[in-house]
């Protein structure tokens, strides 16, 4: 089914990194997640709004295609439509990703299909990533993250679920501020920052 995610995304220091899961949870359960990404060679669905990713996460392997959406507030938005597959259905796709494309939604197939042929696309780049869900702030999901880009280049992210509106992102921001630490806000995906990593002169 597709949902509508926003994301208030902050970039955080390994110090407030440490600092917050010390202060939130230290014994959170992580989420071991390696992400594999498809697309065409120049990255030409990712520049265009649309990514298609395969997320293997604790032995569960997840197909999701997510389509950005205009945003309002300082959140990033889009359209996610995600669903498990088997593990040998993701062998199966990596060489042939049309088999991915074909298991998504109408809605995401449509979105892909307008800009590529799914036979032509490929494994464009992993990420590796550590993801911890911690009781930060009430009513909100706050997932604290490791991740590992290319040339062993290591960011921190607090990523809060379920932004409505700018008010909602100040709100959270503040209740961030008022216990001490610092951030950047973010506007950029996981994989848009992949893509700068890998071809950092072709945005």
């Amino acid at each position: 089914m597709p949902k509508k995610e926003q994301e208030l995304k902050l970039l955080v220091t390994k110090e407030t990194y440490d600092s917050l899961l010390t202060y939130a949870d230290p014994d959170a359960p992580v989420l071991q997640q390696t992400n594999y990404y498809f697309d065409m060679p120049d990255f030409y669905m990712g520049k265009n709004g649309v990514m298609l990713r395969v997320r293997e996460e604790n032995g569960a392997w997840v197909l999701c295609a997510k389509i950005k959406q205009k945003s309002e507030s300082a959140a990033v938005s889009s359209i996610e439509l995600e669903q498990e597959i088997p593990a040998n259905v993701f062998e199966a796709g990596r060489n042939n990703p049309e088999i991915l494309v074909n298991l998504l939604p109408k809605e995401g197939q449509d979105a892909i299909r307008r800009l590529v042929s799914p036979s032509t696309l490929i494994i464009r780049g992993t990420l590796r990533n550590e993801r911890r869900e911690l009781n930060l702030i009430e009513g909100y999901t706050c997932e604290l993250d490791r991740t590992s880009f290319p040339e062993d280049h290591i960011e921190y992210e607090l990523e809060i679920e379920g932004m409505e509106n700018e008010a909602a992102c100040q709100h959270v921001m503040d209740a961030i501020s008022s216990l001490g630490y610092s951030f950047t806000v973010n506007q950029k995906s996981k994989y848009q920052r992949l893509q700068e990593a890998i071809s950092p002169f072709s945005s």
